[in-house]
């Protein structure tokens, strides 16, 4: 009866043996797989030159190689550079190592991590400690103490001068830009200049077109579109040629009109407009609607045929008064 009762607790522990020498075994056969070495190019060096140590992982296909590094601290030693690279069948990573001290130092071991295909499991596998002996820069105590050498004379360079050469040409800019807007103000004058006027005629021409828009004698404002047509003609002259159109009466304009070298013509074609305007305005007088229109037509045509005398010789004002006439609706 005993020996039946013991017969499960045997079989399990056996089992479970048998599981970890499998396993152990299987660890065994991995570490055999990845090798890691481990190689220097030198093992003696002076303070502040480099030691290259290259790490070799080699193993079989479908191996998963993972990351390499240093298994422990590197006393006396810094890694100042690392390098890696894919070999066939293997990686190649390459630690480029200074030391700052004389002595001798130990590169410890560098451990690699991989996981095999059939293991979901992490593993690693080390290289071997490498020996260095950083040794020091030699003195040459033979010869007698040298003075210090001065320090040497760096010319500039023009990428030095330029931000100086900056600096000063824009506060010149902006001690001049202060001093011409102070000049401005004191004179009374724009900062900025105003924009030249625009031609008298051009002017003209406009609102003479704008009055045309307006209807104002197909509605029944017969002062108020007479009156327009007088004001936009006096306008244009007053500025175009410097005569005081506004304040003169028609003949004054007429005589004025003549003097300035308009053609005969030219003169009775104004007399017309400016006398039926005043016959309009002061006598009530109804035109006819072929007048009206004549009226603003030959306004366009005295504009038109005095253009080129008053750019032959008349001076244009420096701003022409804006052409509005009074009493428009």
């Amino acid at each position: 009866m005993v020996g039946a009762a013991r017969r499960p607790m045997l079989l399990a522990l056996s089992v479970a043996l048998l599981l970890s020498f499998c396993d152990h075994v299987a660890v065994r056969l991995h570490a055999q797989e990845v090798r890691a070495t481990a190689v220097a190019d030198t093992n003696v060096m002076l303070i502040g030159e480099q030691l290259h140590v290259t790490v070799s992982v080699t193993g079989p296909a479908g191996i998963v190689l993972g990351s390499v590094g240093p298994a422990d601290s590197l006393e006396g030693l810094e890694i100042v550079r690392v390098d890696s690279a894919a070999d066939r069948g293997g990686r190649s990573t390459t630690f480029t190592i200074t030391a700052f001290d004389s002595g001798t130092y130990v590169v410890p071991p560098f451990s690699a991590y991989y996981r095999s295909p059939s293991d979901t499991g992490v593993r690693n596998v080390s290289t071997l400690p490498i020996a260095v002996f950083v040794r020091g820069v030699d003195v040459d105590t033979s010869g007698g103490i040298r003075a210090i050498k001065p320090p040497l004379d760096v010319p500039l360079t023009f990428m030095e001068v330029l931000p100086w050469a900056l600096a000063v040409l824009a506060s010149a800019a902006l001690i001049w830009l202060v001093y011409y807007t102070m000049k401005k103000r004191k004179l009374g004058e724009r900062f900025i200049p105003a924009p030249p006027p625009r031609p008298a005629d051009e002017l003209a021409l406009e609102a003479l077109t704008a009055l045309a828009s307006e209807k104002l004698w197909q509605r029944g404002k017969l002062k108020e579109y007479h009156t327009a047509v007088s004001e936009i003609l006096r306008t244009y002259i007053e500025n175009g040629f410097r005569m005081p159109a506004m304040e003169s009466t028609s003949n004054e304009i007429l005589r004025a009109s003549r003097s300035a070298g308009f053609g005969e013509s030219t003169v009775t074609l104004l007399a017309g407009i400016l006398y039926r305007s005043d016959l309009v305005k002061f006598a009530k007088f109804v035109p006819e609607p072929s007048e009206n229109e004549k009226s603003l037509e030959g306004a366009v045509s005295f504009v038109e045929q005095t253009r080129a005398v008053r750019k032959a010789g008349a001076e244009r004002v420096p701003a022409a008064a804006p052409l509005q006439a009074e009493g428009t609706v």
